[in-house]
């Protein structure tokens, strides 16, 4: 470890190192080129960087469980940096199959501190971690991911939290369900106000359906456009997120399409700018989604207690297979729960089944106007007038031409969201935040200013708001919220104002209001979200602050490896009751969970279910076999349990937790980090 200095190191082989390759503190400059990091210690980093004001790392091969390290908890010690510039590109992350089952990324950034100010991903390969790309705590940070590939991910191919942007561009991510896990998601996103998601691919293999989607956007918004999703459980999962969604080809996944959860009110219309037409929103291919199942089984798109923005989008919402031995000719194109207004989704394409016509093809509980359906896939015909899409520095990383066609007959919301937009992508967002203003003091009962509402909160990070006017608006949303009469409106504000909460750095009472909306709403989608934000908020916090010693126990984590780790397992146990939620719902076969956190230090949480009564077993055994305690030895009624483990006795390791009930006997490792 040095500090103060500049260094390079070029062509240096590192290998069977325990610990970390190399630590860098406090460097004004780190290159590392052509290196070659090699360790099968279980806690082998590559290499960890804190405190340096630039790094870069390229060309280099890492086969190491954890590869490069990013930040961490503020170092009292480090006074004379005040911000750190990272640039990752063309390396090389390969985790070995044998120890496939530790929770390990390879690239993982906590940026608690906020000191890291720019950070770039590019052109690396990356196989076999858990977590391939995982940034916790993004703040003002807004990293740039682009053109790397991500294979044979155990969860996440990408996460990301808390922060105002994200660009992730141009990547291939892919895993297969035979590759051991409960859940898997290519790109997660939680409480990131503008997410870019440009020309993805991502693709999940197999046929075992487990939980997780293609894109799972969480209180976030953002753009997700021209990606191409299949064989995930949801193509895109939308959980209290609204972005506009364009251009994505959408195909093949096992359950839905978009699966649009509650609070959420994504575009797939279309989108106006001045006198012009872009394809920002709409021209989707929504198709032959779902597995073959009894009628009605699943739909291209499933909305609950949401709204969606359809109108002129130009989409393909289709499923023309047909065998009627499988059922397969009578999936719903769309369908929900708990829509209170209709679906206006005129203008769209919805397949070859029936001469084009959708009739009878939409669920018994929601209403959907299809009039004006189109006999034939739209046509886009590229106009003159472009749209950039730039980086801070300037770089164009995408450019969107208008459609040829001019547009005609705009509503008036229509013709001030045009105004609004103008503003708003050009990056005026002074101009463009009065004009969202105005459209709510127009129709801010309408459901059609929901996109309005949001656009202040996304204007409010890009300006880099204080936790005041965080606060101030806040109250606004409040306000507001208490003089809706539509309860997606309500509830859809109040969430509004609890992110605002979060962006003012009210931690705490975030977290209350969280938490207070999962005990109300048990075992519900609702709850399952607000236990995401929940968690994420709680990222924030060290545990041994002082705040966050009154964070709840079910939500404290230490690093990014125990937040994916309990991600993880509260997608595993979704509708079971999550992270200790609600009323009991009895298993249907015996489960034995991986421990959270893992690694850990001193204390875990063992998950298992149990479908029937019987004699349950809890033995922890060291590496060797050799039973170190019994935790739990007595009659146990079916249910779900988690059994707390505390280690501070014992040396860090590798030990194994084993269970018994009756015939069933299942053991997993875990690792005691000290």
């Amino acid at each position: 470890m040095v500090s103060n200095l500049n260094a390079k190191l070029n062509n240096v082989q590192i290998e069977n190192f325990i610990g970390t390759g190399i630590n860098a503190v406090g460097l004004n400059i780190l290159e590392v080129n052509n290196c070659q990091f090699t360790s099968s210690n279980l806690n082998g980093i590559g290499i960890n960087l804190r405190y340096n004001n630039n790094s870069l790392v390229k060309n280099s091969n890492f086969a190491t469980p954890y590869g490069i390290v990013l930040g961490g908890l503020v170092d009292e010690n480090i006074q004379t940096l005040n911000s750190e510039n990272i640039t990752i590109n063309n390396c090389i992350f390969n985790l070995s199959p044998l120890i496939e089952w530790l929770n390990s990324a390879a690239i993982s950034l906590y940026n608690n501190d906020s000191r890291i100010v720019s950070m770039s991903v590019e052109s690396c390969s990356i196989s076999g971690f858990s977590t391939g790309i995982g940034l916790l705590n993004l703040h003002s940070l807004e990293p740039y991911i682009r053109n790397n590939v991500i294979t044979n991910f155990k969860s996440f191919g990408i996460s990301a939290t808390v922060g105002n942007i994200i660009r992730i561009l141009d990547n291939n991510i892919s895993s297969s369900t035979t590759i051991s896990s409960d859940a898997k998601t290519g790109i997660f996103i939680s409480d990131i106000s503008n997410p870019i998601l440009f020309r993805n691919t991502l693709q999940l293999t197999g046929l075992n359906e487990i939980e997780g989607a293609g894109i799972g956007l969480f209180s976030s918004n953002g753009e997700i456009r021209a990606n191409t999703i299949s064989g995930f459980k949801n193509g895109i999962e939308l959980g209290s997120a609204s972005p506009n969604i364009g251009s994505n080809t959408i195909t093949n996944n096992q359950n839905y399409g978009i699966y649009i959860g509650p609070d959420s009110y994504p575009n797939l219309s279309t989108t106006f700018m001045s006198e012009d037409k872009y394809p920002l929103t709409g021209y989707n291919t929504i198709k032959e989604n779902g597995l073959c199942s009894p009628y009605p089984g699943y739909s291209e798109i499933y909305l609950s207690s949401s709204y969606l923005q359809l109108k002129g989008g130009c989409n393909i919402i289709a499923d023309d297979r047909y065998d009627p031995s499988l059922q397969c000719n009578n999936n719903y194109l769309i369908d929900g729960d708990h829509v209170a207004e209709t679906i206006d989704a005129r203008e769209n394409y919805w397949g070859e089944t029936n001469h084009h016509n959708p009739e009878g093809r939409f669920g018994q509980d929601i209403s959907v106007n299809y009039e004006g359906y189109l006999l034939s896939p739209c046509l886009y015909s590229r106009g003159s007038n472009l749209l950039l899409f730039t980086t801070p520095m300037g770089e164009v990383f995408d450019t969107v031409y208008s459609d040829a066609v001019t547009p005609t007959g705009l509503t008036e919301i229509e013709t001030k969201y045009s105004e609004a937009n103008e503003f708003y992508y050009t990056n005026q967002f002074t101009q463009a935040k009065q004009k969202f203003l105005e459209i709510i003091q127009l129709y801010g009962n309408n459901r059609l200013s929901l996109q309005a509402y949001t656009r202040l909160l996304e204007i409010a990070g890009l300006e880099d708001y204080s936790p005041e006017q965080f606060l101030q608006l806040k109250d606004y949303y409040f306000q507001k919220a208490n003089a809706q009469s539509d309860s997606l409106i309500t509830s859809s504000l109040t969430h509004l104002s609890n992110l605002c909460l979060v962006s003012a750095k009210e931690y705490i009472s975030a977290i209350n209001n969280f938490e207070e909306i999962v005990q109300q709403n048990p075992n519900t989608d609702l709850a399952f979200y607000r236990q995401i934000d929940a968690l994420t908020t709680s990222s924030l916090l060290t545990s041994d602050s002082t705040l966050g010693k009154m964070v709840p126990a079910k939500y404290k984590i230490e690093d990014i490896s125990g937040y994916t780790n309990m991600l993880g397992n509260l997608l595993r146990t979704r509708g079971k009751g999550g992270l200790g939620l609600g009323e009991e719902v009895v298993p249907t076969t015996y489960c034995l969970y991986q421990n959270y956190p893992n690694p850990f230090n001193p204390i875990t949480t063992i998950k298992f279910d149990l479908p029937k009564d019987g004699l349950i077993t809890l033995e922890i055994y060291d590496i060797l076999g050799r039973r170190i305690t019994t935790l739990v030895n007595e009659p146990r009624t079916a249910g779900s349990y988690e059994q707390v483990f505390d280690a501070s006795s014992l040396a860090s390791g590798v030990y194994v937790y084993k269970i018994q009930s009756g015939d069933y006997v299942n053991s997993k490792k875990m690792i005691l980090l000290k």
